[in-house]
Parts: C-alpha cells; structure tokens; sequence
C-alpha cells in the first residue's frame, strides 16, 4: 500500500516537473504544415483562422498549462491577422507554400513565427515566462536589444564623420625606425 502511495506521487511530480515532449511540440508544428486545407498550396485568412484555433487549444496541453479560455483564441486571432498583413507582400490575402531547397517558403516563415507568437501568449495568459522572450515581432526596429552592451558607438564630428583619433588603428602601435 505503501509502495503505491509513493509511486503515485512520483508520478505526479514527474507529470508537474515534465519537460515538453519533443514529439508533441512537434505534432504542434505539423498543424501548420497541414494547415493549407483546400490543397492550393497557399494559406488563406480562413485557414489561418483554423489553424490558429487548433493551434491555441492544443499548446497549453503541451505546455502542461491550464486550460485557456476564449479571450486566448481571440486574441491569437488578432496577432496572427497582424502578422499575416505584415506577411503578405503582395496583398493578395494570402501566403505561398512554395519555397526552394535553398529558401523557405513564405508561408513557412510565416508559420515559425506564428507558432512561437502563439506559444508566448499562451504562457503569458497562464502567468509563466514565455519559452521565446526574444520574439517579438511587433517591436519597431526588429532588432534585440542588449542592456548591457558595453560597446560606446563613434562619437563623431559635426557632420557625422569621424575623426581619426577616434578610430580603432588595426595595426596597433607602429614603431618609427631611424635605419633609413
């Protein structure tokens, strides 16, 4: 009896401490790549919509997350529709599945950055850190930022070009020689 007790609670603390299932995570990429549902080899604002509803309600899962409500949906909705706008280069409302061996479809690109969008928002509705702190596709420059960074830019003169004591010498130190 004893021995029961105590396996059951093992269990439940290997199922509470569990990392992600590397096969799950996957299943939810997969939901992308299936997400062309009338086989054009293009993805629409409706099957955005689809994929984004399976998406949000499959992840917390996952994530051993709780549940999510409607508002998560919604707004997954919101920041996929965003997204797509960005996406779509040509405005035609949707994105191509076709890509290259040496390029990734848009559609594909779209898509990574969508599910890492949608995985961060699930997270942060449940009050747990997002597993992608770094993306952040809404931010104006696209570019991290580095608190920390002790690099100092060029201070430059008046009409931004740089002075020559203020440029890194790539040789160093050259030694005059008296031999001539």
């Amino acid at each position: 009896m004893r021995f029961v007790q105590v396996g059951f609670i093992l269990a439940i603390a290997s199922f509470v401490t569990a990392e992600v299932d590397k096969y799950a995570l996957r299943e939810l990429h997969v939901l992308f790549q299936k997400a062309d549902q009338n086989l054009d080899r293009f993805l629409d604002k409706t099957e955005l919509h689809k994929f984004v509803t399976r998406f949000v309600k499959r992840s917390p899962s996952v994530y051993h997350l709780p549940r999510i409500n409607k508002d998560a949906d919604e707004a997954g909705m919101l920041l996929a529709d965003e997204l797509f706008q960005q996406a779509d280069k040509d405005s035609d409302g949707r994105l191509s599945y076709r890509g290259t061996l040496l390029r990734k479809s848009d559609a594909i690109n779209f898509g990574e950055l969508v599910e890492k969008v949608l995985i961060n928002l699930v997270h942060e509705i449940s009050d747990k850190s997002p597993p992608f702190p770094d993306v952040n596709p809404f931010a104006h420059d696209r570019v991290k930022r580095n608190t920390q960074s002790t690099v100092k830019p060029i201070i430059t003169e008046k009409h931004g070009i740089a002075t020559i004591r203020e440029l890194p010498n790539p040789l160093g130190t050259i030694q005059l020689t008296s031999n001539l």
